[in-house]
Order: C-alpha cells, then sequence, then structure tokens
C-alpha cells in the first residue's frame, strides 16, 4: 500500500511529476498538516555546513521499485541521485523510505556516512524555520514545484460520519517548457511521468 493511501504520517519527499497539485474536497477529523521545504534551501545549508555529503548525494541511492519488488530485481537499474543542478537551477528527487528498502532489497547496507548524510538531510526537513505548514480547507487547492520542494503530511483520523472521512484529489502535471535537468538523473527525469497530467486520490 502506497502512503497516501493510509492515514500514517509521511516523511518529506518528492512525487513523480514536475508540478504538484493538491485539492481539499474534505477535512478528516483531525490532522493531516500538509508542509512544504525548500531543496535548495536545504541544499544551501549542506553545502555550508556538510560539503564531504554532496559526493554521496550526487552519486544518488538505489531505489526499491514498487512494481517489480515482487518480481525480478525490484531495485533501480542505477544509483538515483538526490540533487543535481543545471543552468543554476538546483533540482532535487528524495524519498528516504524507497532509499532504505533499496538498500535491503539488495542486501548492501547504507554505509555508516551514507546513513550520517541522510539522517541530516532529514533533520533539515524538520527545521520549523524552513518549513511551511499548512492546513487545507474543503475547495482550496496548492501547487508546488515538486522538483524543487518537498512535501509531507502528518498523520490524520478520519470520523465515522462520511463529512469527517478525508478526501483529498492528487494532480501530476509537467511544465509546458522542459525544466532544466541535471544528466545525472538519467533518461527518465528523474521518474517524471511520461504525459501531461495524472489525477489520482488520497482518502
Amino acid at each position: 500500500m502506497r502512503g497516501y493511501e493510509t492515514s500514517a504520517y509521511l516523511p518529506y519527499h518528492t512525487d513523480r511529476a514536475e508540478l504538484l497539485g493538491l485539492m481539499c474536497l474534505r477535512q478528516g477529523l483531525a490532522g493531516g498538516l500538509s508542509s512544504y521545504v525548500s531543496a535548495a534551501e536545504i541544499y544551501n545549508i549542506i553545502l555550508a555546513e556538510h560539503p564531504e555529503y554532496f559526493g554521496l548525494l550526487y552519486n544518488g541511492f538505489y531505489y526499491i521499485r514498487r512494481e517489480e519488488a515482487l518480481t525480478g530485481n525490484g531495485v533501480s537499474a542505477l544509483p538515483l541521485p538526490v540533487f543535481g543542478h543545471r543552468d543554476g537551477v538546483i533540482r532535487c528527487r528524495y524519498i528516504r523510505n524507497q532509499i532504505n528498502a533499496g538498500a535491503e532489497k539488495r542486501g548492501i547496507a547504507l554505509t555508516p556516512m551514507e546513513r550520517e548524510a541522510l539522517d541530516f538531510f532529514d533533520s533539515l526537513t524538520q527545521r520549523l524555520d524552513l518549513r511551511l505548514d499548512f492546513t487545507m480547507a474543503p475547495g482550496e487547492i496548492a501547487f508546488c514545484n515538486n522538483l524543487t520542494t518537498l512535501h509531507s503530511r502528518t498523520s490524520f483520523v478520519n470520523g465515522a460520519e462520511h463529512h469527517q472521512q478525508r478526501h483529498m484529489l492528487r494532480l501530476w502535471l509537467r511544465f509546458n517548457e522542459p525544466w532544466p535537468i541535471s544528466p545525472l538523473f538519467g533518461d527518465d527525469g528523474n521518474y517524471v511521468l511520461h504525459g501531461r497530467t495524472v489525477v489520482s486520490t488520497e482518502t
């Protein structure tokens, strides 16, 4: 089951899109706080405080592939970078749970320094001065640049009544003009969807 199909906390991550939209149809009974954090700001802090991590973050990590997890190898063919830049524009791809699962699937544990770099990245997403936290009311829509912004959602509780059961619409979009993508991200452009839009629901 994918994270958005549960009521559990979703750690900060990026999706398989360029633009990410979220529309609230119904709130749950409690919880479900949304949050954005700038990947560019995280990049700048790592550059200032721990530049030794960048070799690992640029080289990247093997990700679990959910679609193939039960058949075949189930792991990305090559390491997928966390950061890349082109024409002065930062690009980020990050899903810590899939990195951890990829290491477990391969049977090759992350090195202490790899864990240290990822843990520091995660710690920056928890800084209140770097985050934008917000609650979405019914009818509200939020968009973000998924290539430069990580997003999260706290856990939530649904009520017994229909109007107390959370219902969100998620929209994946592509830019009209290609976003500058580092060659480090490979042919699929950081898992960017092929096509124009994808709509899914979160309940």
